[in-house]
């Protein structure tokens, strides 16, 4: 185990928040490194002497007196919110129908031309040939 998860492990201990298979992970460290053990026992020092200190008596209003001091944001409307939004789809429809009417004129344009071609030579041929004379040429 690094030093630097160890001094994680440290604290989730003194939290109380450490797992059982951890636990034994970091007393297997502290045992072999001594700056960790070092800084665990500060820790817990530390521990004890704050929760040593009296606790302070607030004032009731005080807590009051804070929220009513806090910024208050205005709250946007339900237009304001979503007005980006409806922007963005309105272009996205109008540009998706631009784009799909000049791509229909284009293939439109190009498949009455195939399909005149295509019905004249069909047409013509019909009967005339075989599958073996069409795939000999």
């Amino acid at each position: 185990m690094r030093c630097k998860t160890a001094e994680r492990y440290i604290s989730l201990k003194l939290d109380g928040e450490l797992c059982p298979r951890r636990q034994k992970a970091l007393h297997r460290h502290l045992q072999t490194c001594s700056f960790c053990a070092r800084i665990q026992s500060f820790n817990l020092a530390m521990q004890t002497r704050l929760q040593e200190l009296p606790q302070a008596e607030f004032p009731q209003w005080l807590h009051h007196r804070i929220l009513s001091n806090l910024p208050r944001q205005k709250k946007q409307s339900w237009a304001g919110k979503h007005a980006l939004s409806y922007a963005t789809a309105s272009l996205a429809i109008i540009f998706s129908l631009l784009a799909g009417t000049l791509v229909g004129i284009k293939g439109y344009e190009s498949s009455e031309s195939y399909t005149q071609s295509e019905t004249e030579y069909s047409y013509l041929s019909f009967g005339e040939q075989s599958l073996m004379e069409v795939y000999d040429d």
